[in-house]
């Protein structure tokens, strides 16, 4: 009884892992899709991709950051009312925005400012705190 306890739960484990790792490259699937649609919409390819809702903490942060010269030009993905993204398109016109109307009842997304960056072996890595790697990857020791 044992024996067989132990291959169930050590067959449980299998499965779960080889569930995760099916979920993990369903995502990048989907990240990689991401991409090419905004390769479509605009015709200069970024490596960069910001996906940003306006009730984000860091958003005045990401703001001040998005007007600096040194940053490359990123493909921005904004969920907000539309009169916020008109504002966010005039100040932030380096780089490339793309809008997703926010309605009061959607709870998806809310506080996310995730920064997802395509390497050049078309994986893709996310940043959680994207203030932290875009001040890293292009402020670094100039005192930002």
């Amino acid at each position: 009884m044992i024996i067989f306890s132990v291959i169930f739960i050590f067959s449980l484990l299998i499965i779960a892992v080889g569930y995760r790792f099916y979920l993990g490259k369903k995502l990048e699937k989907l990240q990689l899709k991401q991409f090419e649609k905004m390769d479509h919409m605009h015709p200069e390819k970024s490596k960069h991709l910001l996906l940003i809702h306006f009730s984000s903490d860091h958003l005045n942060k990401l703001e001040e950051i998005l007007c600096k010269e040194e940053i490359p030009a990123l493909s921005i993905i904004f969920i907000g009312p539309q009169w916020m993204f008109n504002v966010k398109e005039k100040a932030w016109t380096r780089h490339r925005l793309t809008h997703i109307a926010w309605k009061k009842q959607d709870d998806d997304f809310i506080g996310i400012s995730t920064l997802f960056v395509r390497k050049e072996n078309s994986k893709v890595v996310f940043h959680n705190d994207a203030v932290k790697y875009l001040k890293n990857t292009f402020f670094l020791n100039r005192g930002y």
